[in-house]
């Protein structure tokens, strides 16, 4: 398991809490998510993958009915904001998806 300091609370829901936090003797942020019943085969699965568009899973370690995922922070804009502050027209949000489930494809395609 990777050894982290939580910073503050993202989100929790009944199923869920998700961490912001540092990753100990370190200044890499990362984001913690603790999930009830989480289906460890799927997690496993997209841990393996290693594409732009999918964070990066450093740890996944289960105890009890919560698993703890620690994976790669990354910063930047949500999607939906994105479209939002671009102001894209229905054709190029298209363009925009596709190119990324062209490059998801890849990466299955590539395990």
């Amino acid at each position: 398991m990777v050894s982290y300091e939580k910073i503050s609370l993202i989100s929790e829901k009944t199923y869920n809490k998700v961490w912001l936090a540092n990753l100990k003797n370190s200044d890499t942020i990362v984001v913690v998510k603790e999930i009830s019943n989480a289906n460890t085969d799927v997690l496993n699965s997209v841990a393996s993958i290693k594409n732009i568009h999918i964070p990066n899973i450093l740890s996944c370690e289960t105890n009890g009915d919560i698993t703890t995922i620690v994976e790669e922070y990354i910063s930047g804009m949500p999607l939906d904001s994105y479209i939002k502050d671009k102001q894209l027209s229905e054709p190029e949000i298209i363009s925009l998806r596709s190119e990324e489930h062209t490059s998801e494809l890849q990466s299955h395609h590539d395990l």
